[in-house]
């Protein structure tokens, strides 16, 4: 009883599974036959393949299967079967013959077949036309002008044939050379001799470098296999060929010295080629002499060596020379013979690689140090320098080298100035010299051009002059600053600004110095219109200055502002502004003004706006740089707002700096800068706007790129959206 159940439960299965398997669509092929006319791989015509299924192929010399893809192998008949089906598929490779649809009369070729690994007799080849053309075995030859087609078929698979269209026209032109053999860098003509009119042939190379043509000359450059095709100016189908064998010489050097020193550049020719990449160059000792890119030689240290060469295309062509490489005094170098204290300085042997060969020695080790050929002022002092080599005590130079305190760098104002203007010159490093202003001496080249009163310039005529800073206790402690007196150019660019530089920019305010927190001007002299010129601050942390070259002064320091033609990039002049006192600025007033201003600003095609313009960085999301160009607008120093133009980096900036609110533990306040975050999200910003207000549960804000512009919008304190808020350090205000 036992197996019976057993037995009925197994046949329940069986039946099952035969169900089901007739339930599911057999695969069948869309198409009886197909045809590989080229070597490109074709899908498998099948449909209702889950990828399970199996293919035999009856002649795999054929084609094989790779990814369900059928890839023809050789000219010949097949079939493709579905394993456990009766379906079939017919598979005819073509064979690709190779043979001119072009030929002149009496002109014979071989054929070929370039698809098919077996004997090509296995083919038939036949023409349609035995008066146009006659085949003797696989021997094409043409015997009359027209047009007939020449029939191949595999024996036995009448399916495996091919029809090729042979024009037979005018005897091919054919070329003859003025030199039996061709070596590299020979010159030889060419031209057809079976032609009445020579010169009605235009000629081509198959590799012009290996021959290049110029007219009927033809010149060798390097060996190898090339054809030489001339085909009839006035008959495209006339055409001959030739193929040429350049042969390669075996190479001749030369030195065009008897002997060479260190440091100097060995020039070796290779007198029978022109070419010195054509060959594989050796050093037998690299450290004696060394070879570049450019196959230039300069020999490094005393010794012997031998230079060698070999040719990339023909390893039996080679040649080799020896060359003496000399001692030579060692010229011992160094950038200036005076260092400031504390300076680092390198020294070198200009005529010798190796500095490891040379013994070292400072005079006095107390002013100089040296470690690792680097050498470091100590203290005010004048020592020397000396190099000896190690193998031969006669190889020596020396050098005196003076310890100074650290040099002055002068500043002014003003590079480029007009008549009338007033600057001032000061030491910019005055720290570091460890002196006042008052321990040197000011003079100017010329009084009548700059007047120079304390510290005070005064531009009187044009001309140059040199303000010249002198250690009053050193002489050697100097430094020099150069201004130039002009006026702008007259000519002028199509846009009515200054074709020539430099400009002349300058301000109102007398000597260019500008209270902290105020709003000021810098002027391009003669400018049409400043939005023709692109306006940069070099420190926005001291003053900001936008496209119109509205300046807000931030803190006190210096600070130079330049101004670029933006038709002409080398047209540009600068102006170092002094801002001084401490600022006393509303900046959240100034900062809600300027948003509030840019309101119903709308973006243009591809996010094109004046703010992405502004950041160097346009057609971009813009929303960060809105803000970035509000807060500069201001005059908000990126100290206390980064410049930022991506939401992550501007919230990491706060978030680093301890600044940042996050929502719901924060309340904010007008001034702070909000950031938001896209749903699913867990880290990070995608947009960021200014906080213009607050009231008991909600905040205010103004943001660029909120549909495409700026605008208003408003949020609940808890709202999800806001991650929270980067908090502004702004300096305090007083009314």
């Amino acid at each position: 009883m036992k197996k019976t159940k057993k037995l009925l439960s197994l046949l329940f299965i069986f039946l099952l599974i035969v169900i089901i398997g007739c339930d599911r669509p057999q695969p069948t092929f869309t198409t009886d036959t197909f045809i590989f006319a080229g070597e490109i791989a074709q899908t498998i015509p099948v449909k209702d393949n889950d990828g399970s299924t199996e293919f035999i192929i009856a002649n795999p010399d054929v084609i094989e299967i790779i990814n369900e893809m059928i890839v023809p192998l050789q000219a010949g008949k097949t079939t493709i079967t579905i394993k456990g089906s009766t379906e079939i598929l017919k598979i005819i490779v073509l064979p690709q013959i190779v043979c001119p649809t072009y030929l002149g009369l009496t002109e014979e070729v071989q054929l070929k077949i370039t698809n098919y690994d077996g004997d090509i007799h296995d083919f038939n080849f036949s023409v349609s036309d035995n008066n146009i053309l006659e085949i003797n075995d696989i021997t094409l030859k043409a015997i009359a002008k027209g047009k007939t087609n020449l029939i191949v078929n595999l024996k036995d698979e009448e399916l495996v044939t091919v029809y090729m269209q042979i024009e037979v026209g005018e005897i091919k032109p054919r070329i003859v050379l003025s030199a039996e053999e061709i070596f590299v860098d020979d010159v030889f003509s060419v031209m057809v001799e079976n032609f009445a009119v020579t010169d009605e042939f235009y000629y081509t190379s198959s590799d012009e470098t290996i021959l290049e043509v110029v007219g009927t000359s033809i010149f060798a450059l390097r060996a190898g296999l090339a054809t030489i095709t001339a085909t009839a100016k006035n008959d495209s189908k006339l055409i001959g060929t030739i193929e040429i064998n350049v042969k390669g010489q075996m190479p001749i050097l030369r030195s065009r010295a008897s002997d060479y020193k260190v440091g100097q550049a060995v020039i070796i020719d290779i007198v029978n080629y022109q070419d010195s990449s054509l060959f594989l160059w050796t050093i037998s000792d690299e450290k004696v002499l060394t070879i570049d890119s450019n196959y230039q030689l300069t020999a490094l240290t005393p010794g012997n060596v031998t230079i060698s060469i070999v040719n990339k295309a023909d390893k039996n062509l080679t040649a080799s020379i020896d060359v003496v490489i000399y001692p030579l005094q060692p010229l011992l170098s160094l950038a200036n013979t005076t260092i400031q204290l504390g300076q680092k300085m390198k020294p070198d042997i200009l005529n010798y690689h190796d500095k490891d060969s040379f013994i070292w020695v400072i005079g006095d080790a107390g002013v100089l140090s040296l470690e690792n050929y680097l050498l470091t002022a100590l203290k005010l002092g004048v020592t020397t320098l000396t190099v000896t080599s190690k193998t031969d005590a006669s190889l020596t130079a020396s050098i005196t080298v003076s310890v100074i305190p650290i040099l002055p760098v002068l500043a002014a104002t003003y590079n480029d100035m007009r008549v009338g203007d007033t600057g001032y010159v000061w030491i910019s490093n005055i720290t570091a010299v460890d002196a006042s202003a008052e321990d040197f001496n000011f003079t100017v080249s010329d009084p009548l051009v700059l007047n120079l009163t304390g510290d005070k310039l005064t531009a009187l005529k044009e001309g140059v002059a040199i303000i010249t800073a002198t250690l009053k206790t050193n002489s050697l402690v100097r430094a020099e600053y150069t201004i130039n007196v002009t006026k702008t150019s007259s000519v002028k660019a199509e846009n009515g600004e200054t074709a020539e530089g430099p400009l002349l920019l300058f301000t109102h305010e007398e000597g260019a110095k500008i209270h902290a927190g105020e709003l000021s001007y810098v002027y391009v002299d003669e400018a049409v219109f400043a939005g023709n010129y692109r306006w940069i601050t070099a420190d926005g942390t001291i003053a900001t200055v936008n496209d119109n070259g509205r300046l807000v002064a931030v803190a006190a320091g210096k600070v130079i502002i330049t101004a670029v033609s933006k038709a002409n990039k080398e047209i540009k002049g600068s102006i170092t502004l002094t801002i001084y006192g401490e600022s006393n600025v509303d900046y959240v007033s100034r900062l809600i003004a300027i948003a509030t201003e840019e309101l119903g600003y709308v973006e243009g095609p591809n996010d094109d706006t004046k703010y992405g313009a502004w950041y160097n960085l346009n057609y971009e999301p813009w929303c960060a740089m809105f803000v970035s160009w509000c807060c500069n607008e201001a005059g908000i120093s990126t100290k206390i707002v980064p410049r930022y133009c991506g939401c992550i980096a501007g919230m990491a900036w706060f978030v680093a700096e301890g600044r940042f609110g996050e929502r719901e533990a924060y309340t904010p306040k007008p001034g702070d800068i909000a950031f938001y975050r896209d749903a699913g999200q867990t880290t990070g910003s995608t947009h960021t706007g200014i906080v213009v207000a607050v009231d008991n549960n909600r905040v205010y804000t103004i943001e660029g790129n909120s549909s495409k512009m700026v605008a208003r919008r408003s949020y609940l304190f808890t709202n999800t959206y806001i991650v929270g808020y980067g908090i502004p350090n702004y300096p305090p205000f007083e009314n």
